[in-house]
């Protein structure tokens, strides 16, 4: 018979992978909507003077945590991505605002021997660029479980000071529009986009806006879900935690 503090253990450990799972899960339907939404656009505006936008990093070195087969699925993805965005010559543009990667810091304390502490590239370039400047663009060349795959030397990336007072943004490009020199006139549209968006590209904060669940569509999930429980005869009941606060913020 198991002791009470090991089935306890037990449980917690099933509950954090569940969860994990949950989330992972969550993310990667996202990622992949994403995606296949942008490489459509792709398609549709082939050969036409069009960008798109990629909220997030085309360096995906956040999958080197997941399991095998799912790490698989988002390479895989990222490299149709940036395979359909040289075929139609149609650049995507992965935008970090708030950057903590460090490839130059640590390019720099390679070359220096430098063993300290390091900073991140944002930081460490802040209160060397004005407005609209530009660090020269690189080829990423990270150590990790990743770096085997094809598509990180597909991938340049520069930052780009876009506010007065804030680090600059990483912004990442295909590395053929590098090669056809394409990316002087991308980043003149990133620089547009943000002086519209005052400090953010608009498309990125435009759409963020329409994505935010309103309570009248958490309500609304609420009763479809309630009516699927009934339907199904699942015993359902709300906390009156849960039930004041969906109240108040009606």
């Amino acid at each position: 018979m198991l002791e009470p503090d090991f089935c306890w253990q037990t449980f917690e450990h099933w509950l954090s992978n569940e969860t994990s799972f949950g989330e992972q899960e969550v993310e990667w339907r996202r990622f992949k909507g994403e995606t296949e939404h942008i490489i459509s656009f792709m398609e549709r505006n082939a050969g036409r003077p069009a960008v798109v936008f990629f909220d997030g990093s085309l360096i995906i070195s956040f999958v080197g945590l997941m399991a095998p087969e799912r790490q698989q699925a988002y390479v895989e993805l990222t490299e149709t991505l940036l395979a359909k965005s040289e075929a139609t010559r149609v650049p995507v543009i992965g935008y970090v605002d708030t950057s903590f990667a460090s490839d130059l810091s640590a390019l720099i304390a390679l070359l220096y021997g430098y063993t300290g502490t390091r900073v991140s590239d944002a930081t460490l370039l802040r209160d060397r660029m004005k407005w609209g400047e530009r660090s020269r663009l690189y080829i990423c060349s990270r150590h990790d479980t990743l770096s085997n795959s094809a598509f990180y030397e597909s991938v340049c990336f520069t930052y780009l000071k876009t506010t007065r007072e804030n680090p600059p943004a990483r912004v990442e490009l295909p590395l053929w529009t590098l090669d056809a020199e394409y990316y002087q006139w991308v980043l003149d549209i990133v620089r547009a986009e943000c002086i519209v968006g005052i400090g953010y590209p608009y498309p990125i904060e435009t759409a963020d806006s329409v994505a935010v669940l309103s309570s009248q569509d958490r309500e609304s999930f609420y009763q479809i879900f309630q009516q699927f429980a009934e339907r199904q005869t699942l015993p359902l009941r709300f906390s009156r935690k849960s039930t004041s606060k969906r109240r108040r913020r009606l």
